[in-house]
């Protein structure tokens, strides 16, 4: 099994319920088989957020009996490492097979890692597949990014294979579908009626913004069929699940189905491109297609396809979760 690592900004109440969606796929991978989730590394909460959701974690390794240990970021540059940073350099150090990362929050607590132990880097981590940016750069940042743009820059000079995976194809036009960005939506209640009680009010407790530290009660207590019918009509935006089905070398086709990844390559949704990118601390990266071997840009294949075979691929892994 791969061993994977997890950087998220998970908070509770959240800042968006796609980081609890996406801490499921990654519990989903690691209950089949596919992967060795290693850890989870949640960011420093900013000023006026809620803290780290460690009860979600929690709540995952209950459904699913994998235990994940969890640490905090930095709050602010230039801090003794903290539990978060340790937690990864423990976790690269006693992996015998190099490490792939996740980025889905800032990119602060990786770039910093990087910079304080380069030789780990160098010689334990597979890959990182970095959730942030726009595909087509303009001069409105993208929020990963902006959180802290140096860091953001920091990460394609690591000494290791960078899968990009901009959250937007262009900042210009955020919430469409484009060429080299990531996003997707769907309406809840089309994964909400597929899932088992349990997993039901993990999910609700994230969308009514519960608060307390009670994790495993509400998650065993009866489903409020009220918040469920309300939530299922809200829809969700998404960026992150192809990466975590490439980390496991799998793909999505432009059916929905979740197949081994270079089986049928005509018949894949999305890719990755190799390039040649540049970013300065600005957070602006510039880059053009151009032959690598660590260095690429997430690629959307089929356009038309994409939402619903991303949207059925989603509920395929989380159906791996009852």
């Amino acid at each position: 099994m791969l061993p994977v690592f997890h950087e998220t900004d998970l908070f509770l109440p959240h800042n968006d319920p796609d980081d609890h969606y996406d801490l499921a796929c990654q519990f989903a991978l690691a209950k089949k088989g596919l992967t060795d989730l290693k850890g989870i590394l949640i960011d420093y909460p900013p000023e006026g957020f809620g803290d780290p959701d460690i009860g979600a974690v929690a709540q995952l390794g209950y459904l699913t009996g994998v235990p994940a240990p969890v640490g905090v970021g930095q709050a602010s540059a230039g801090q003794k490492p903290g539990s978060g940073l340790n937690l990864l350099k423990k976790v690269l150090k006693d992996c015998k097979e190099p490490v792939t990362l996740h980025i889905v929050g800032s990119c602060h607590d990786v770039a910093e890692a990087g910079r304080l132990w380069p030789e780990l880097f160098r010689e334990k981590v597979k890959a990182i597949y970095l959730n942030a940016g726009a595909g087509r750069d303009s001069e409105r940042l993208e929020y990963n990014v902006w959180l802290d743009p140096a860091s953001f820059a920091a990460i394609f000079s690591l000494p290791c294979p960078i899968y990009w995976m901009p959250c937007f194809d262009s900042m210009a036009r955020e919430c469409v579908t484009g060429r080299y960005g990531t996003w997707w939506k769907f309406r809840q209640e089309r994964l909400f009626e597929t899932m088992s009680p349990m997993l039901q009010n993990y999910f609700l407790g994230v969308l009514t913004k519960r608060q307390g530290a009670d994790w495993l009660s509400p998650l065993e207590g009866p489903v409020d069929q009220k918040a469920l019918a309300f939530y299922g009509k809200q829809e969700r935006n998404m960026w992150c699940t192809a990466g975590f089905l490439h980390t496991a070398g799998l793909t999505v086709t432009k059916s929905g189905e979740i197949r081994p990844h270079g089986e049928n390559p005509s018949e894949e949704v999305f890719s990755f491109t190799p390039i040649k990118v540049e970013c300065k601390d600005d957070g602006h990266a510039v880059w053009e297609e151009a032959p690598s071997r660590d260095r690429f840009i997430f690629t959307v294949n089929d356009g038309e396809k994409y939402t619903e075979a991303m949207l059925s691929a989603l509920g395929i892994m989380l159906s791996w979760l009852k």
